[in-house]
C-alpha cells in the first residue's frame, strides 16, 4: 500500500509538469502490480490520455473506473470532458444530466452549480438553447455569490441573444415566404420586414418575465458599462430603441418609450461619473434628441448662457479663465471638458423628459451639447462627435455678436461636418448644417449634392420605421431649390419652390435648432424663391406680387412677422421702379429688423441692405449723397463683407470719393478693389480709366509702379498731381 500511494503522488506531479506519457506509464505499472485503489489509477490514466489528445483511450480509462464505482463523480466528469473535446455533443449532454443526478443524490450543491453551468454549455453547443436557458435559470435560483450570479446572468444573456436572433430570422423568413405566395410584387423588402419583426419582438420581450429584456435590464442595473459588460448595456439600449418601431409614429406611447430610451442613454453616459466605454449611448441620445426636435418643433435659442451655467457649476478649483472657456471655442479640444460638473449634467439630463413639456427649447440643445461634449472628449474619432463639434462651433458663431460669420470659420466647421457625413454619421442636423454652410460659402453645386444626399438618407431612415423628419426634409428641399436657382436651372428651381409653397403653411418652421440654423419660414422662403426666379426671367411684376403677398400677410397678422430680407428685396424693386422714398423706408426697416434682439441674420445680408440703401440715397441726392453719414457710410459697410454686391459697393464708394470729395487716390483704391472682385465690370473699368486720365497717370507709369506709395495719405488731388510731377522729373 505505501508503495502505491507513492506512485500516485508521482503521477500527480508528472501530470502537473506536463509529462503525460510518463504518468500513463506509472499508472499502467500501478494497475499491473495491483497496488491500492484501481479507481484512482484509471482516473489518472484517463487524464494523461486526455491531455495528449487521445480522447478515445481516455474514455476507455474513465469507463474502466466507472465500472469499479459508478456513483463517484470524477470518472463521469472525465468522460464528459472527453465528449466535449471530441465534439460528441449529444453524448456530453446525457453525461452532464447523469452528473447532475449524482450531485443531487449526494447533496453536493457545489457540484450541482458546476454541472448546471457545464450542462448549459453542452446544450448550447448542440443548439438546444431552450434547455440551456432552463439550466441557467435553475442555477440562478440557487444560492450564489454576487459574482457568480452576475456571471450566470451574462451567460444566460448570451444564449438568449443567440436564441432571439435565430427566432427573428425564422419570423422574417416566414413573412417573406408569405409575401412570395401572395403573388405580385413584393410589398416589403427583407430589411423592412426584419426591422418590423425586431420592433415587435423587442416590445414583447420587454414585458416577458425572465426573458431577454429582463436579463439585460438586470445586468445593466447591477454593472457599469465597462469593457466587460458594455455589450450587454448596448444590447439593452438597442432593445429600447428597437421597440419604438412597435408603436405608431408620433403617438403618445411611442414618445413615452423614447423618453425611457433617452433616460437609459443618460444613465449609461453618467454612471459612476466615468461614463461608458463605447460611443453608442451618445449617438443614440443624439438620434433621439433629433426626433424630439422634429416632434416638438420650435427654434432653439442660443445655448451660450446654459453652457455657461454648466461651467459655473464646475468644481471649486475652476479659474476665471476656465469659466470663460465656453466663449473661446476650446471645449472640443478637451481642455475645458474636465471642468464640467458631471453631477450637474446628470441632473439636467435626467429631468429632461419632464422639463421638455414645460420649456421645450432649452433642454434639447443643452442636452445635445452635453452629450456632444462628452462624446467628443471620450471618442473624438467617432462621426457623431465630429458632427457635435461642428454644430457647437456654429451655434457659438451665431450667438457671439463679436464673431462674424467669415468664410474661414465656415470652412473650419464644414471640414468637421464633411468628414463626419463621409464616415456615416447618422445626424439630420449634420446634413442640414453642412448644406447650409456650403450654400452660404457660395459652393452651390456642393450644397446641392449634400442636400440631395441628405434627402436620400432621410428617405432610408423613414423606410427603416423611424420618425419622419418632415421639417428636416423641407429644409433640405428648400436648399436644393436655392442651389438650383444659383446654378441657373430656373425651371427645376421653380418646380421645387412651388411645391414647397403648396406643401407648407405660414407657420411651418424648418428643422433648425440642433443644426445651429436661424429661424426659417419654409413657405415664405419658397415664395421668395419664386420671386427671385421671376426676377431672373425679367418678370418684375410677378416678383413684386410675391413680395407683396409676404409683406401684406404679416401686416394684417395672417403670416409671420416680415423678415429683413422681404423689406430689402421689395425695396429694390421699388427703387428700380423709381419709388425712391418707399424704397428708402423699407430698407431702413430692414436694417431696424436686423438690429432687433434674436434676429438671425448674416453679415453678408446686412451688407447687402447697406449697399441698397446707399444706392437709394445716392440717387435721391442732396445731403443724402454728399454727407459722409448717409450714402458713404452705407457703401463702406457693404464693402467690408463678402456678399453678392461687394464689388458694386466698392465701385460706388469710389464714385463717392471721386465725385463728392474729389479724392482720386481713395477712389482709385476703391475701383481697384471692385475690379479685383469682379474683373468683368466694364463700367468700373471705364471709370478707373477716366480717373487715371484726370490724374495724369499713364499706363507706362502704372506698369513701372511709378505711383504714390500711399495715395490715401496725400489727402487731395492737387497733392497727388504734385507728387506725380516730381516722380516724372526723377524718371527723366
Amino acid at each position: 500500500m505505501p508503495a502505491f500511494k507513492r506512485d500516485l503522488s508521482n503521477v500527480q506531479e508528472l501530470l502537473t509538469k506536463g509529462r503525460f506519457d510518463e504518468a500513463r506509464t506509472e499508472c499502467s505499472k500501478a494497475l499491473k502490480e495491483g497496488w491500492g485503489s484501481k479507481y484512482d489509477a484509471y482516473v489518472y490514466a484517463g487524464k494523461a490520455a486526455y491531455y495528449t489528445g487521445n480522447y478515445k483511450k481516455a474514455q476507455e480509462e474513465y469507463r474502466a473506473a466507472i465500472a469499479l464505482d459508478g456513483d463517484l463523480l470524477a470518472a463521469w466528469e472525465g468522460v464528459a470532458e472527453c465528449q466535449l473535446a471530441a465534439r460528441e455533443g449529444d453524448a456530453a449532454v446525457e453525461t452532464f444530466e447523469h452528473l447532475l443526478d449524482l450531485a443531487e443524490k449526494a447533496g453536493n450543491e457545489l457540484k450541482q452549480r458546476e454541472h448546471l453551468w457545464r450542462g448549459a454549455e453542452a446544450y448550447r453547443r448542440i443548439g438546444d438553447l431552450h434547455t440551456a436557458q432552463e439550466r441557467l435559470r435553475s442555477l440562478l435560483a440557487m444560492e450564489l455569490t454576487e459574482e457568480q450570479h452576475l456571471e450566470a446572468l451574462c451567460f444566460l444573456a448570451d444564449i438568449q441573444l443567440k436564441d432571439e436572433s435565430a427566432r427573428q430570422e425564422q419570423l422574417v423568413a416566414a413573412e417573406m415566404a408569405a409575401q412570395g405566395k401572395s403573388g405580385g410584387k413584393m410589398l416589403r423588402s427583407r430589411s423592412s420586414v426584419r426591422l418590423s419583426v425586431d420592433a415587435s419582438r423587442a416590445d414583447t420581450l420587454e414585458t416577458e418575465e425572465g426573458g431577454l429584456g429582463s436579463t439585460l435590464k438586470s445586468i445593466a442595473e447591477s454593472t457599469n458599462p465597462s469593457p466587460s459588460y458594455a455589450r450587454y448595456h448596448e444590447a439593452h439600449l438597442q432593445r429600447l430603441l428597437s421597440r419604438l418601431g412597435a408603436y405608431p409614429p408620433r403617438s403618445v406611447t411611442r414618445n413615452e418609450r423614447r423618453n425611457e430610451a433617452l433616460a437609459e442613454c443618460v444613465r449609461q453616459v453618467t454612471t459612476g461619473q466615468g461614463g461608458c466605454c463605447t460611443p453608442f449611448p451618445f449617438t443614440a441620445a443624439i438620434w433621439l434628441l433629433e426626433e424630439q426636435e422634429e416632434l416638438r418643433g420650435g427654434i432653439q435659442p442660443s445655448s451660450r448662457a446654459s453652457t455657461g451655467n454648466l461651467m459655473m457649476s464646475s468644481g471649486p478649483n475652476a479659474s476665471q479663465r476656465q469659466l470663460q472657456m465656453h466663449t473661446q471655442l476650446k471645449w472640443y479640444r478637451g481642455d475645458s471638458i474636465a471642468q464640467i460638473n458631471p453631477a450637474k449634467i446628470r441632473e439636467m439630463l435626467s429631468g429632461m423628459g419632464k422639463e421638455a413639456d414645460e420649456k421645450p427649447p432649452a433642454p434639447r440643445v443643452v442636452s445635445m451639447e452635453a452629450f456632444g461634449k462628452k462624446l467628443a472628449h471620450q471618442f473624438p474619432w467617432d462621426p457623431a462627435a465630429m458632427v457635435s463639434i461642428g454644430l457647437a462651433m456654429r451655434r457659438r458663431f451665431l450667438s457671439d455678436p463679436l464673431a462674424p460669420s467669415t468664410r474661414s470659420r465656415r470652412q473650419q466647421i464644414m471640414r468637421s461636418l464633411q468628414l463626419a457625413v463621409e464616415r456615416g454619421a447618422d445626424s439630420a442636423a449634420g446634413w442640414k448644417a453642412l448644406a447650409d454652410l456650403q450654400y452660404h460659402n457660395r459652393q452651390w453645386q456642393a450644397a446641392h449634392d449634400t442636400a440631395v444626399h441628405g434627402l436620400e438618407w432621410s428617405v432610408a431612415r423613414r423606410r427603416a420605421g423611424h420618425e419622419t423628419l418632415t421639417s428636416f426634409a423641407l429644409a433640405l428641399r428648400l436648399c436644393v431649390a436655392r442651389c438650383l436657382r444659383r446654378l441657373n436651372r430656373l425651371d427645376d428651381a421653380l418646380h421645387h419652390f412651388e411645391t414647397l409653397a403648396g406643401w407648407t403653411s405660414e407657420g411651418d418652421v424648418s428643422f433648425g435648432g440642433l443644426s445651429g440654423a436661424p429661424p426659417l419660414s419654409v413657405r415664405n422662403q419658397a415664395m421668395r424663391g419664386i420671386a427671385k426666379v421671376a426676377m431672373a426671367r425679367g418678370d418684375r411684376d410677378g416678383a413684386r406680387k410675391q413680395y407683396e403677398r409676404i409683406l401684406g400677410k404679416s401686416l394684417i397678422g395672417r403670416g409671420a412677422p416680415a423678415e429683413h430680407w422681404a423689406h430689402s428685396e421689395y425695396a429694390w424693386l421699388l427703387f428700380e421702379n423709381g419709388e425712391l422714398a418707399a424704397a428708402k423706408d423699407h430698407l431702413e426697416k430692414a436694417l431696424q429688423v436686423t438690429a432687433t434682439k434674436g434676429c438671425a441674420v448674416t453679415d453678408s445680408e446686412i451688407a447687402e441692405h447697406h449697399y441698397k440703401l446707399g444706392r437709394v440715397m445716392w440717387i435721391m441726392g442732396g445731403n443724402l449723397r454728399s454727407s459722409p453719414k448717409y450714402a458713404r457710410r452705407h457703401f463702406e459697410a457693404a464693402s467690408m463683407e463678402e456678399n453678392d454686391w461687394q464689388a458694386e459697393a466698392c465701385a460706388w464708394l469710389g464714385h463717392w470719393w471721386w465725385e463728392v470729395r474729389q479724392d482720386s487716390d481713395r477712389a482709385m483704391n476703391c475701383f481697384s478693389r471692385a475690379l479685383e472682385l469682379n474683373p468683368d465690370d466694364t463700367v468700373t473699368s471705364e471709370a478707373m480709366n477716366r480717373l487715371r486720365k484726370a490724374a495724369n497717370i499713364t499706363e507706362e507709369d502704372r506698369e513701372k509702379g511709378a505711383l504714390p506709395m500711399d495715395m490715401r495719405a496725400l489727402g487731395s488731388l492737387q497733392q497727388a498731381q504734385a507728387t506725380l510731377c516730381d516722380m516724372d522729373r526723377q524718371l527723366s
